[in-house]
């Protein structure tokens, strides 16, 4: 279904004022995440992996990228959330013909619909390089996330994803690179909550010929 829906890619983000994508990844299978890079620094087997979604004990239909982190009874956060350190690293993304408004659209439900009333999302990281340094040196700097509040209505269905859109405008014409991290800092609990992400997408409102 999601294959059949990226040909309408503007219409699968409900992005608008004539947004032009630039790069979709939809996590539908383990190709998706060729050209990914993975960084397990606690040596534990633990890390972000692409396979089926889930919600509240539910698996779904979708393909997704999520953390392999298995949550503790009743879904409330994964254990050892503050000490696990791992980071996936997207493969090149060139923004080197797009300018305007930039937007990165984050398709995404949360595991457990028992968190709805609290705040979740995830921080994420943008960089000019994919080196690992380079990300962990924008630790605790949160200048690009997505998040749910307490108004935010999540799907009741585990295969229907909730939108949210970022400005990354600063990056026009500069090829960048998309970090996560399973890092949980002290001041953003909502990061434990564990969450799919459906499908990823960069959108421009103006592309050089």
């Amino acid at each position: 279904m999601k294959n059949l829906l990226l040909f309408t890619a503007l219409l699968v983000f409900n992005i608008s004022n004539a947004q032009f994508p630039v790069w979709i990844n939809s996590f539908d299978s383990a190709a998706d995440l060729g050209g990914w890079t993975f960084h397990d620094l606690n040596n534990n087997g633990n890390n972000w992996v692409q396979g089926t979604n889930w919600r509240d004990e539910e698996a779904g239909t979708e393909q997704v990228l999520r953390y392999t982190r298995t949550p503790l009874s009743g879904g409330i956060y994964y254990p050892d959330a503050h000490t696990e350190n791992d980071w996936i690293i997207s493969p090149a993304i060139d923004l080197t013909s797009a300018s305007g408004t930039i937007q990165l659209a984050i398709n995404w439900n949360k595991v457990y619909s028992n968190l709805d009333k609290d705040f979740s999302g995830r921080v994420f990281y943008i960089s000019t390089s994919p080196d690992l340094a380079s990300f962990q040196q924008l630790e605790g700097t949160f200048d690009y996330y997505f998040l749910s509040d307490a108004d935010t209505t999540f799907p009741t269905s585990p295969n229907e994803f909730l939108e949210s859109i970022v400005d990354i405008s600063v990056f026009a014409g500069k090829t960048i690179y998309v970090g996560l991290s399973s890092k949980v800092d002290n001041d953003l609990p909502f990061q434990v909550a564990p969450i799919n992400i459906d499908q990823m997408g960069i959108f421009a409102s103006q592309l050089l010929s």
